[in-house]
């Protein structure tokens, strides 16, 4: 079954323009992924008690439309093709017309939170999540693990993660990727100046820490790549365009 979900766009949601932002779009579909494991059995409380945690490894956004402030969205979410280790989730946003406004795919695991290890995906723990009426939103795409070293710089920020962008996890909750993002991106652009993100998250970043943003651009595609503050570690690539 899907699972969807009404959200109000408050002041805080929008960019330039007035406009919902992507940060409000990934972190509007994150609750609607929440309220669908909560209509499976599997809230937060019931996932902390067994030591697990789902976390997501890749985002994939197309927006065609933009709700304004004081605008409403609705979000369905449903599970779509998992293995073992992997399990894919699609989303559709919709306005107040139920005209399409976004479509967005990612990619999730479970960790066993004692151990931070990968829990072992089962049917008894995906049941009841596909939709399989609602198709795929995005039938022909796959994540790949595309190299970066290719991309040099343009510029080069170095930014203190706050304690308030980390979740219960206790590492930075995954739409605040995005706006760590926006502090190495020229001062005319902020995430709804691009109708196209695509997120990988490598390692978590955790509160407090200092990373390092290296902002390329390669034609009309813009990356921002997270590293440690030492260079040694990718934790994130953020591709806009």
């Amino acid at each position: 079954m899907y699972a969807e979900q009404k959200f109000f766009v408050g002041v805080q949601d929008t960019g330039m323009g007035g406009l919902i932002t992507n940060t409000a779009l990934i972190e509007d579909m994150s609750d609607s992924a929440t309220v669908h494991g909560i209509l499976r059995g599997q809230t937060v409380g019931a996932m902390r008690g067994e030591n697990l945690a789902w976390v997501i490894t890749h985002w994939k956004l197309k927006v065609l439309k933009r709700v304004g402030f004081a605008g409403t969205i609705k979000i369905r979410t449903w599970g779509q093709k998992y293995n073992a280790a992997f399990a894919n989730r699609d989303f559709i946003a919709y306005d107040d017309n139920d005209e399409i406004i976004a479509k967005a795919t990612s990619t999730w695991m479970v960790i066993n939170t004692v151990k931070n290890f990968p829990q072992r995906l089962t049917p008894e723990l995906m049941e009841g999540f596909d939709a399989p009426e609602m198709g795929e939103n995005f039938p022909d795409f796959r994540f790949t693990n595309e190299s970066y070293t290719r991309l040099e710089a343009v510029s080069t920020t170095y930014f203190t993660v706050n304690r308030f962008m980390a979740d219960y996890n206790r590492h930075v909750h995954n739409s605040a990727y995005l706006a760590i993002a926006l502090e190495a991106l020229p001062e005319n652009l902020d995430d709804s100046s691009f109708d196209n993100v695509e997120i990988t998250y490598k390692k978590e970043i955790k509160p407090s820490q200092r990373v390092r943003l290296d902002y390329c651009r390669d034609g009309d595609t813009h990356y921002v790549l997270i590293y440690s503050e030492d260079g040694n570690t990718l934790h994130t690539v953020i591709k806009l365009w």
